[in-house]
């Protein structure tokens, strides 16, 4: 009996698993859309206040990414970031 019950329970937990990590993508394709709009907006900047609070953003964006876990984010790349705005 607890056999067919651990048979019929695996799928379900499988489909829930395969579910999260799509939405993780999502969550990490958004993250990287907005990094990638913040660096646009960075390099648009004219002057030293828009330069300043594009690097908020872009600082911001990869900070997010980082806390999400994902993979294309990376703690030298927003240490970059923090050395390049300061």
């Amino acid at each position: 009996m607890k056999k067919y019950i651990i048979m019929l329970i695996l799928p379900v937990t499988l489909i829930f698993t395969i579910g999260c990590e799509d939405d993780e993508v999502d969550k990490c394709n958004d993250l990287t859309t907005t990094a990638n709009e913040a660096q646009e907006a960075w390099t648009a900047a004219t002057d030293s206040i828009a330069t300043a609070a594009a690097c908020v953003d872009v600082i911001a964006a990869f900070q997010a990414g980082l806390d999400a876990g994902c993979d294309q984010f990376s703690q030298d790349d927003l240490d970059d970031w923090e050395y390049y705005c300061n």
